[in-house]
C-alpha cells in the first residue's frame, strides 16, 4: 500500500538548510530508487508552484514541479467526488485547512491511509495516520513485523531494504527567503534534488533545462 507525500516533503527536501531537510530528501530518494511505494496528487504540484512563485522564483517552481511529476508514473487527480468529500471533511473537522482536506479526500477515495508529512494538523483526522519523514523507516518496520510470520508461512520472498544510504545532492538552485507562505513550508535556500530522480528516467539533474 503506498503512502501519500504531502507538499512540505518536497519543499523541505528542495529547500535551504533545515533540520527536516535530510529526512525529507531521504524519503524522496527512496521513492526514486523503488524502496518506498508512494503517491501524491495534482494539488501538491499546484502548491509547489504557488509557494515558489510567491517567493519570486517562478522558474525554480517550474523545475521543482517537473521533478515532482517525473518522480511518479501518475498523479492522483482531484475529482468532483473528491470535492464532495472535501466538504464533508471540512464539516467534520472544522480546524482542518481546505488544502489538507483535499489531500485527505484524494487519499481516502484511492484507498491510501498513511500520509508522510511534517504537518501535525493532519493528526486530527481519524481516518488516516500521519508519519513524520524521519519516522518512515520505523513505521515500516513496525507495520511489516506484524506480517512477518505470515510471509514465513507462505514463503513470500524477502522485501527490499527499508533504508538505503542517503546520497548527497549533486546540484543546487538558489531560492530566496520570504514570508507569507503556507504553514510548515521551509523559508527557502537551495533547491537541491540531484540524485533523487527516477532511476528509469535519469536523475533530476537531467530535467534542469
Amino acid at each position: 500500500m503506498p503512502v501519500f507525500l504531502d507538499t512540505n516533503i518536497f519543499l523541505y527536501a528542495a529547500g535551504g538548510s533545515h533540520a527536516r531537510r535530510d529526512a525529507c530528501a531521504k524519503v524522496l530518494r527512496r521513492v526514486a530508487d523503488g524502496t518506498l511505494e508512494a503517491t501524491t496528487n495534482s494539488e501538491v504540484v499546484q502548491e509547489v508552484l504557488y509557494v515558489l512563485a510567491r517567493r519570486g522564483r517562478r522558474d525554480d517552481g517550474l523545475k521543482l514541479a517537473r521533478h515532482v511529476t517525473a518522480l511518479f508514473a501518475d498523479l492522483l487527480p482531484v475529482t468532483r467526488d473528491d470535492m464532495v468529500e472535501v466538504c464533508e471533511l471540512l464539516r467534520r473537522y472544522p480546524a482542518l485547512a481546505v488544502r489538507d482536506a483535499i489531500h485527505v479526500s484524494t487519499m481516502l477515495r484511492n484507498g491510501v491511509t498513511t500520509l508522510v508529512s511534517v504537518d501535525s494538523d493532519f493528526d486530527q483526522v481519524s481516518e488516516i495516520r500521519r508519519v513524520a519523514p524521519d519516522a518512515v523507516c520505523s513505521f515500516e518496520r513496525n507495520f511489516r513485523s506484524g506480517h512477518a510470520e505470515t510471509r514465513r508461512k507462505t514463503g513470500e520472498p524477502s522485501r527490499r531494504p527499508l533504508c538505503p544510504p542517503v546520497v548527497k545532492p549533486r546540484f543546487a538552485i538558489p531560492t530566496p527567503c520570504r514570508s507569507s507562505e503556507p504553514r510548515n513550508v521551509p523559508p527557502g535556500g537551495d533547491v537541491a534534488l540531484g540524485g533523487i530522480g527516477p532511476k528509469q528516467r535519469g536523475d533530476f539533474s537531467a530535467h534542469r533545462a
